[in-house]
């Protein structure tokens, strides 16, 4: 296989710790989620496909981390983890998409209830 870009190794180590990322995530979804203590929303905009609901937890009152679990209006990949940094020097979003191996990990009522939400949403929005 062939790339017309130029090459460096360095960044495929990388992503060896994505999984251990997601699995951490996951933990602290679920275990929050368990105890009553995410905060459920959902974005207001007529855009059907940007249309989100979501649970988020932050680090703090400081609000300097926040990571939010997002279903999304959409067919391909609905389901997704955002984690983000603010009050640094170089604020960070990182995105990812996840899929049945990582839902199936998470309370299933924690999946209905953004389901649920997001059409509840879609119904009385329509």
């Amino acid at each position: 296989m062939s790339t017309p870009h130029n090459t460096d190794s360095r960044l495929s180590p990388l992503f060896d710790n994505t999984e251990n990322l997601i699995n951490i995530l996951t933990t602290i979804l679920s275990e929050n989620y368990n105890k009553g203590m995410l905060s459920i929303g959902n974005n207001a905009t007529k855009k059907f496909k940007k249309r989100e609901a979501y649970y988020t937890i932050v680090d703090s009152d400081f609000e300097n981390v926040f990571l939010t679990f997002i279903y999304k209006n959409t067919d391909i990949s609905p389901w997704g983890i955002r984690l983000e940094t603010f009050n640094t020097d170089y604020p960070t979003e990182l995105k990812i998409t996840v899929d049945s191996d990582v839902t199936d990990k998470l309370p299933q009522q924690m999946l209905s209830d953004l389901f649920d939400r997001l059409h509840d949403f879609d119904n009385d929005y329509y």
